[in-house]
């Protein structure tokens, strides 16, 4: 057990102990905060019919450090974007969108198996953190 935990263990034993009715609220030492303006988004989201066509999210925090394990959810909103029932490798359909976690370096990769019609933009966010909107695109760059 790290000294952080006991302390907050001793913590809330007081806080017990002594009848007092509280809230205690605990972040995780050392969780890193992704960072919108140390992240990196693609310029534009692409979407085509065989997944071919891949793009890169970079999620950093506040110090410019990697955050690695981040959720990363590109979200088409009001698109209607038909996804592939299978996406590629590492990419999970979530709603009317796609998720993907980073590795250690933060780097979040996605390919995207899917259709769409009309002209559209995504939402990308690291662990419910907004970094960016981006318009989607059918071919490749």
């Amino acid at each position: 057990m790290n000294q952080s935990s006991s302390v907050t263990r001793t913590l809330a034993l007081v806080l017990v102990a002594s009848g007092l009715t509280s809230t205690l609220l605990v972040s995780r030492v050392g969780a890193a905060v992704p960072s919108p303006a140390n992240s990196t988004c693609p310029i534009t989201v692409t979407v085509t019919s065989d997944g071919s066509c891949c793009f890169d999210v970079i999620v950093r925090d506040a110090a410019n450090n990697p955050v690695p394990n981040s959720t990363v959810n590109v979200d088409f909103g009001d698109c209607r974007v038909t996804l592939c029932p299978v996406q590629p490798p590492g990419v999970t359909i979530q709603g009317n969108g796609v998720i993907a976690l980073t590795d250690a370096a933060g780097n979040a990769h996605f390919c995207v198996c899917g259709t769409f019609k009309g002209s559209c933009s995504s939402t990308i966010r690291a662990d419910g953190i907004l970094l960016c909107t981006v318009p989607l695109k059918k071919k490749c760059p």
